[in-house]
């Protein structure tokens, strides 16, 4: 079997632990090596494919000019690699911007565009512009894969590969593990910022964690589900999105006080018929499959024309769950007529 080239742009926390997990796999690289890894804090580091139980070390060894950081002129090194470089996948992992997902927007294309597949878990492009991404990656014969941008490691996508044709009439799920966290901690007793210490201690939370509040990540991953799936043509504005605020949380936790039977959640839904797709607090209770969701855990409902309602969950997801499903996507690759997308 041919070893796969992996050029990695993103080396943040997901990034780490996804270097970790193959080089706990495939620690001599007899299935990948890493041809480049790339963030705007590195710039280019070109490790000349290297096995992933090597990386870390190698990018100690290089180092870096941290006086001569320059982000718009790390983003243009970057765009110019992977223009020029020589290698086989791209596994794009940088932080979402929701106003115009740059740079990974460019970052993808750059490689969809040269016949080069593409994995991330990057949810503002795949939200944003997932139509013309699969346009380019239709014009090259390039795979574009996502498994990873709506719950981490669970195989929502490749699931529903799997079954005969149906028609989506819902979506409901808790995808924000931030809020869920929050939520809770204040219900115990303490405030809004222990809660949000908390979220960051776990590394769980946006880079910009307003996203998580104004409810644009777990609007991205509907847009992202209802898009991928039902093949809807769904965008931001299209959601009504609620905003959480400390006030809201501590309104809601004083009507529900004490009632375990009682879980408050911040919960995205789709209604395909009604055409309501909205982000917002939720009280729930038992009798409802999304009550199941303690601590971090996410979970999501799927009612279809054929089946009644199926149920996915993750209990309490890490970064190694993120890393799961990065590495699902790449191994994937290896076969293009499994392709989902």
């Amino acid at each position: 079997m041919d070893r796969r080239r992996i050029v990695l742009v993103g080396y943040g926390n997901v990034g780490k632990a996804l270097v970790d997990m193959l080089a706990e796999v495939d620690p001599e690289g007899k299935r990948f090596l890493f041809s480049a890894v790339c963030s705007r804090s590195i710039g280019v580091a070109e490790l000349r494919d290297l096995p992933a139980a090597k990386v870390d070390k190698k990018l100690k060894m290089l180092g870096g000019d941290e006086g001569a950081y320059n982000p718009e002129q790390r983003v243009a090194d970057i765009k110019a690699y992977l223009k020029e470089g020589d290698f086989d996948i791209l596994v794009e992992l940088t932080s979402a911007d929701y106003e115009t997902a740059e740079p990974a927007l460019s970052y993808i294309m750059i490689a969809l565009e040269r016949g080069i597949d593409v994995v991330t878990c990057n949810k503002a492009p795949i939200a944003l512009a997932m139509k013309d991404l699969k346009e380019a990656a239709s014009r090259t014969n390039a795979s574009l894969k996502f498994e990873s941008t709506v719950m981490d490691g669970t195989p929502v996508f490749s699931m529903f590969k799997s079954l005969p044709p149906v028609k989506l009439m819902k979506i409901r799920g808790v995808f924000n593990s931030t809020t869920s966290i929050i939520i809770d901690t204040m219900r115990e007793g303490k405030n809004f910022t222990q809660g949000m210490k908390k979220v960051k201690g776990l590394g769980v939370a946006e880079t910009d964690p307003d996203n998580d509040l104004s409810g644009m990540d777990a609007a991205a991953k509907l847009i992202i589900l209802c898009n991928g799936l039902a093949g809807s043509q769904l965008k931001f504005s299209d959601i009504i999105m609620e905003t959480i605020t400390e006030p809201m949380i501590k309104e809601v936790i004083s009507k529900v006080k004490n009632d375990k039977c009682i879980r408050v959640r911040q919960v995205a839904s789709a209604d395909f018929e009604n055409k309501v797709f909205r982000v917002g607090l939720e009280v729930l209770k038992p009798e409802d499959m999304l009550f199941s969701c303690t601590g971090a855990t996410n979970a999501a409902i799927f009612s279809m024309d054929l089946f009644g309602e199926l149920v996915i969950a993750e209990r309490d997801p890490t970064l190694r769950e993120t890393a799961f499903g990065i590495y699902s996507d790449i191994v994937d690759l290896y076969s293009k007529e499994t392709c989902y997308y």
